[in-house]
Protein backbone atom coordinates (compact mmCIF):
# COMPACT_ATOMS: atom_id res chain seq x y z
CA UNK A 1 0.00 0.00 0.00
CA UNK A 2 0.91 3.65 -0.06
CA UNK A 3 3.36 5.51 2.31
CA UNK A 4 1.14 7.08 5.50
CA UNK A 5 0.52 10.60 4.50
CA UNK A 6 -1.27 13.49 6.24
CA UNK A 7 -4.57 13.80 5.12
CA UNK A 8 -5.01 17.75 4.80
CA UNK A 9 -8.21 19.92 4.00
CA UNK A 10 -5.95 21.62 0.98
CA UNK A 11 -4.94 18.09 -0.01
CA UNK A 12 -8.24 16.31 0.06
CA UNK A 13 -9.76 19.34 -1.92
CA UNK A 14 -7.43 19.34 -4.29
CA UNK A 15 -7.98 16.07 -5.59
CA UNK A 16 -11.72 16.23 -5.36
CA UNK A 17 -11.87 19.51 -7.15
CA UNK A 18 -9.43 19.50 -9.49
CA UNK A 19 -8.31 23.02 -8.29
CA UNK A 20 -4.87 23.26 -6.69
CA UNK A 21 -5.87 24.39 -3.19
CA UNK A 22 -2.45 24.13 -1.70
CA UNK A 23 1.79 24.60 -2.37
CA UNK A 24 1.79 22.67 -5.68
CA UNK A 25 4.96 20.74 -4.57
CA UNK A 26 3.84 19.81 -1.76
CA UNK A 27 0.18 17.93 -3.62
CA UNK A 28 2.93 16.88 -6.10
CA UNK A 29 5.16 15.01 -3.23
CA UNK A 30 2.01 13.69 -1.63
CA UNK A 31 0.40 12.40 -4.18
CA UNK A 32 3.32 10.07 -5.32
CA UNK A 33 3.39 8.77 -1.94
CA UNK A 34 -0.19 7.74 -2.48
CA UNK A 35 0.15 6.46 -5.49
CA UNK A 36 3.43 4.79 -5.06
CA UNK A 37 5.54 6.04 -7.85
CA UNK A 38 6.80 9.01 -9.69
CA UNK A 39 3.96 11.05 -10.89
CA UNK A 40 4.28 13.44 -14.35
CA UNK A 41 2.43 16.63 -14.44
CA UNK A 42 0.81 15.63 -17.85
CA UNK A 43 -0.66 12.08 -15.85
CA UNK A 44 -2.96 15.11 -13.83
CA UNK A 45 -5.54 15.83 -16.95
CA UNK A 46 -6.02 11.98 -17.42
CA UNK A 47 -9.06 10.91 -16.50
CA UNK A 48 -8.00 7.28 -15.31
CA UNK A 49 -5.16 9.00 -13.08
CA UNK A 50 -7.47 11.48 -11.59
CA UNK A 51 -10.08 8.20 -11.08
CA UNK A 52 -7.01 6.54 -9.22
CA UNK A 53 -6.25 9.47 -7.15
CA UNK A 54 -9.71 9.35 -5.69
CA UNK A 55 -10.39 6.10 -5.07
CA UNK A 56 -6.92 6.07 -3.39
CA UNK A 57 -7.88 9.03 -1.03
CA UNK A 58 -11.24 7.17 -0.78
CA UNK A 59 -8.89 3.91 0.42
CA UNK A 60 -6.89 6.18 2.82
CA UNK A 61 -9.54 7.30 4.37
CA UNK A 62 -11.50 4.31 5.16
CA UNK A 63 -7.89 3.22 6.81
CA UNK A 64 -7.33 6.26 8.82
CA UNK A 65 -11.41 5.72 9.98
CA UNK A 66 -11.74 9.10 9.03
CA UNK A 67 -15.57 10.72 7.86
CA UNK A 68 -16.63 8.96 4.33
CA UNK A 69 -19.79 10.22 3.34
CA UNK A 70 -21.04 8.28 -0.31
CA UNK A 71 -23.89 10.69 0.16
CA UNK A 72 -23.64 12.89 -3.64
CA UNK A 73 -26.79 14.69 -2.82
CA UNK A 74 -24.96 16.92 -0.33
CA UNK A 75 -23.75 20.00 -2.21
CA UNK A 76 -19.62 20.77 -2.36
CA UNK A 77 -20.07 23.79 -0.58
CA UNK A 78 -22.34 22.34 1.91
CA UNK A 79 -19.49 19.11 2.23
CA UNK A 80 -17.05 22.24 3.16
CA UNK A 81 -18.62 24.05 5.35
CA UNK A 82 -19.32 20.72 7.46
CA UNK A 83 -15.48 19.66 7.13
CA UNK A 84 -14.52 23.30 8.09
CA UNK A 85 -16.97 23.68 10.89
CA UNK A 86 -16.30 20.14 12.65
CA UNK A 87 -12.57 20.92 12.14
CA UNK A 88 -13.01 24.26 13.98
CA UNK A 89 -15.24 22.51 16.77
CA UNK A 90 -11.92 20.12 16.87
CA UNK A 91 -10.15 22.85 17.32
CA UNK A 92 -11.59 24.71 20.18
Amino acid sequence: MSEDIELTLGFELTIESGYVCMDWSKFHEKIEKLVGHPVWTHEFADEDFVLEMKTRLLMKKVEKNADVSTDREESPISSLERVMNREKMEAE
